[in-house]
């Protein structure tokens, strides 16, 4: 069997989504809790960061590959960093 015939046997198109919706949907309890405790104590900036370079990273890649499921889902999780982190940075002691 083959890898293109692997993915199809298995949906993986569908398991992707997934992953990727569970990526952006993961980080919303944190800024919830940024927004309702305004307070960023035990928060480690630095942690944000790498995550937010990683997103962008493979959003691009998915963008050069023309694979939107990548672009999209880490794209909005990027987004959601960058809120995250200017959180993080407004609510610092």
């Amino acid at each position: 069997m083959t890898r293109e015939g692997l993915a199809l046997a298995i949906h993986w198109n569908w398991i992707i989504t997934f992953a990727g919706i569970v990526n952006v949907v993961a980080q919303l309890p944190q800024t919830r809790k940024l927004v309702i405790t305004r307070s960023s104590e035990g928060l480690a900036l630095p942690m944000f960061c790498i995550y937010l370079f990683t997103q962008v990273a493979f959003s691009v890649n998915g963008y050069l590959l023309r694979d939107m499921i990548q672009f999209t889902t880490l794209g909005l999780s990027a987004i959601v960093s960058v809120i995250n982190i200017s959180l993080i940075l407004k609510y610092r002691p």
